[in-house]
């Protein structure tokens, strides 16, 4: 089954989509974005799968279920990454896709985020978000140059290696970020925002 252009192009983050593939339809892919969604996507949509959306995504924060239940049998997985690692590519992102070379807007977003605001938008909203309709019975990858090595091991599946860029930082805002990320003030906020996430890494980690 082809994926409509609107989910191709607009909607492959939607809180709760995953892709479908496999011989049965029994191996889905929960995408979560800055940990290598993109490379994994641009390797699954070359082997026989199916584009699922089990939770559509309406506004901020809000979301209404569309589908049934996974399947009793259906094998799910994710690829995860340290949650302050992620935040500071969410943020480069951010600032590439908007603000790029507005230095005024950039040192006045760094200030803000200095003074314990937090970016919110898909690419830094917490790993949990994307997985609370599916935690229950998902498998955890962490995000590596083996991770697609890693997946095919694991499922006796023949993905694509693709590579997995970190992030650019064309405007030098990375040094500064990590800067911000050092601060008692910062660090309380972002404790609070991402607690399911550090949880859910701690966790991962020493499994």
């Amino acid at each position: 089954m082809n994926i409509p252009n609107s989910h191709a192009m607009n909607f492959r983050y939607q809180i709760g989509n995953h892709f479908n593939f496999g011989e049965r339809g029994d191996i889905s892919y929960v995408p979560i974005p800055k940990c290598g969604s993109t490379a994994i996507r641009d390797a699954i949509i070359n082997i026989n799968w199916m584009y699922c959306s089990t939770i559509k995504y309406t506004r901020k924060y809000d979301y209404k279920t569309t589908d049934g239940p996974l399947a009793e049998d259906e094998m799910l997985f994710t690829v995860i990454r340290n949650p302050l690692d992620r935040w500071m590519s969410g943020c480069l992102q951010y600032i590439h896709n908007n603000i790029s070379g507005e230095h005024g807007k950039i040192t006045d977003m760094l200030n803000r985020l200095a003074s314990g605001e937090l970016i919110s938008d898909e690419h830094t909203l917490p790993m949990s978000e994307f997985l609370k309709e599916f935690d229950t019975k998902i498998k955890y990858f962490i995000l590596s140059p083996s991770v697609l090595p890693e997946i095919n091991s694991y499922y006796n599946l023949e993905l694509k290696s693709t590579l997995i860029n970190p992030s650019s930082d064309p405007d030098g805002v990375l040094h500064p970020l990590k800067e911000i990320s050092k601060s008692a003030r910062f660090q309380k906020h972002f404790q609070i925002t991402y607690a399911k996430d550090l949880l859910m890494w701690d966790s991962v980690q020493k499994s």
